[in-house]
């Protein structure tokens, strides 16, 4: 089964992008139990949409957060809310192995490209337990064509399932709030 969790937390400070791309591009480690060691590594993949991150891995949080920022504050949408954080998660406790990373990473890019093409995205692909494989993605908060605040309601998130759908050889798609 898919999971679509929308994160409502308090994204607000200006560095609220460093942090959360920071956090999408690393991933925790477990030990053999399951436990946290404590340690991170490099998710297994990222990338991201309307976005340039160059290349040199500590440098992305702040360029893409230096970038999300300016375009909130040249659109005026520098108040309230600056992203969406939401998670799409695949497997549920090593039951369902359908979905791979390769398949991950594509489907990270097809959301991102297709479901979200106006708006600057930064994804995250984490693999760090067999039954826990999911996609970070950082949405800023402003359409970079209309100005616009990004829709943060039911209808979207609704919507967002029914293209999830579409992507993955299932049928079942859950939307939680966190």
């Amino acid at each position: 089964m898919a999971v679509i969790k929308v994160i409502n937390g308090n994204y607000s400070d200006p560095y609220v992008h460093e942090r959360l791309v920071q956090y999408a591009m690393m991933q925790k480690v477990y030990n053999r139990q399951g436990n946290p060691t404590g340690e991170y590594v490099l998710a297994d993949a990222y990338g991201g949409y309307n976005l340039f991150f160059g290349n040199v891995i500590e440098q992305i949080p702040v360029l893409v957060g230096q970038q999300m920022m300016t375009a909130l504050e040249s659109t005026g949408k520098n108040q309230g809310q600056f992203l969406k954080h939401i998670v799409l998660s695949f497997d549920s406790k090593g039951t369902e192995n359908w979905i791979t990373l390769r398949d991950a990473v594509a489907i990270a890019q097809n959301i991102t490209t297709s479901f979200f093409p106006q708006f600057q995205v930064f994804w995250g692909v984490h693999s760090n337990r067999k039954s826990h494989l999911h996609i970070h993605f950082i949405i800023n908060s402003v359409n970079i064509f209309t100005h616009c605040k990004f829709p943060d309601k039911k209808d979207t998130y609704m919507k967002l399932k029914t293209f999830v759908k579409r992507c993955l050889p299932t049928e079942n798609c859950t939307i939680t709030y966190e």
